[in-house]
């Protein structure tokens, strides 16, 4: 497992970095890898607030920004831990706080969000050894959730299975974030993240996909989109609110091609580069 603060996804988001209080305790690493998902209930900047007061976990995100707050192999504080009881914080590698609300019918944040979100599940994969698996099906049982007896909290997989839990799943907490999030489809998306990813690490010796021949026009749209560069200089790169359709990289498709991602770092280079 990896420690301290990750600089960008598997896919190329870029993770900011504002460090907010913690304990300063490591994280059991002998327990199983265990990552756990939050609502913020509301928006990222009104989660922030927040955190660098308290209350912060390793992750925050919305469908724009990525932030890390905590340091990987420390101790978050997103849940409660009551003395004398079961360890919480203590043993969970991961703590993400979503941007948005839960809901009692299956959900999903929104797509720019969702992709984000499966990007960083996918990296917690291979940064943190999260696997992307759950201990429970998806259908919910019935309510209440919002209770310390909820049948999940008192199911015994807690500190005994590795895999992603909600809020709604940890023992000693009332709190029932994420609610009835699809997970499947998250998951989903978050494995074929990993697999690109995967295949990329794995190959050596030019053994990597190669840019096409000639190049998509859609490259260069995205190209511009991306830098904030063209006709979207006026909003900045990335800006989600005006990403053009592109056969990659959206919620539900597959991540934009490792080939893209090392042109677009070439261009920028050659562009920010020394001129006689």
């Amino acid at each position: 497992m990896k420690s301290g603060f990750l600089t960008k996804t598997i896919a190329g988001r870029r993770i900011e970095h504002i460090p907010c209080p913690h304990p300063g305790v490591p994280i059991d690493v002998n327990a199983p890898a265990v990552g756990v998902m939050h609502t913020i209930e509301g928006s990222l900047g009104s989660g922030l607030s927040v955190f660098q007061q308290h209350f912060a976990p390793h992750f925050a995100l919305d469908g724009r920004r990525i932030v890390q707050m905590v340091p990987l192999g420390m101790i978050a504080c997103a849940l409660e831990n009551r003395p004398g009881g079961v360890e919480t914080n203590r043993v969970v590698r991961a703590q993400i706080e979503v941007s948005g609300k839960s809901s009692e019918k299956p959900w999903l944040p929104d797509p720019q969000t969702a992709d984000a979100l499966a990007d960083l599940m996918a990296t917690l994969k291979l940064t943190a050894d999260i696997p992307l698996t759950r201990p429970f099906a998806e259908k919910m049982p019935p309510k209440p959730w919002a209770s310390a007896n909820f049948v999940r909290r008192r199911s015994g997989k807690w500190g005994r299975t590795a895999g992603w839990f909600g809020h709604v799943e940890v023992p000693e907490n009332a709190h029932w974030d994420p609610g009835n999030l699809q997970w499947g489809k998250l998951l989903t998306r978050a494995r074929k993240i990993a697999a690109q990813a995967g295949t990329v690490q794995a190959s050596q010796n030019g053994r990597v996909a190669k840019e096409p021949k000639p190049i998509p026009d859609w490259y260069w749209v995205w190209l511009n989109w991306h830098l904030g560069a063209g006709k979207f200089k006026r909003f900045g790169p990335h800006d989600m609110k005006h990403r053009p359709e592109f056969p990659y990289g959206g919620a539900g498709q597959d991540p934009m091609p490792a080939w893209a991602w090392r042109k677009a770092a070439a261009y920028s280079a050659a562009r920010h580069g020394a001129h006689p």
